[in-house]
């Protein structure tokens, strides 16, 4: 009987482990924040890729992050950054980052995602010249610090 009531215990810590560890990780999303900001703090480099025929280069900074959003700067280059506000959803290990800049006195959206650790990757939605709408094109980043 000791062997068959040693043996349901550890079933039954088993089973707790197994139910509730993954519910506990689910509920706590705050635990996966150090580690988004470890990932994503820090110097881009990259920008708008494809058969685009303007100043293709880039370069973003990732100050901070909390609670879903980042605080950054974004701009051709790094003496010519502005402040930009990030949003972050998704799963945190491979966050959405949406922001948008502001280039020619037109909005321009960004949306990226973060790929195999050190890079970002998405859509940059630019407008056409001349006339209305936007034209999508490729962005990619990669972490350079």
């Amino acid at each position: 009987m000791g062997r068959l009531r040693k043996f349901s215990r550890l079933v039954m810590a088993v089973t707790a482990v197994l139910i509730v560890g993954p519910l506990l990780l689910w509920a706590c999303p705050v635990a996966a924040e150090p580690d988004l900001a470890k990932a994503l703090v820090g110097k881009w480099a990259g920008g708008v890729r494809g058969s685009f025929n303007g100043n293709r280069e880039r370069v973003l900074v990732i100050d901070s992050v909390t609670n879903g959003a980042a605080e950054g700067r974004f701009g051709f280059s790094e003496d010519r950054l502005g402040k930009i506000q990030i949003a972050i959803t998704g799963d945190p290990a491979r966050p959405r980052l949406e922001f948008t800049t502001t280039g020619a006195n037109v909005l321009v959206p960004w949306k990226l995602t973060l790929e195999f650790d050190k890079v970002l990757s998405g859509t940059v939605y630019l407008p056409v010249r001349g006339g209305s709408g936007r034209l999508e094109y490729p962005g990619r980043f990669e972490k350079a610090e």
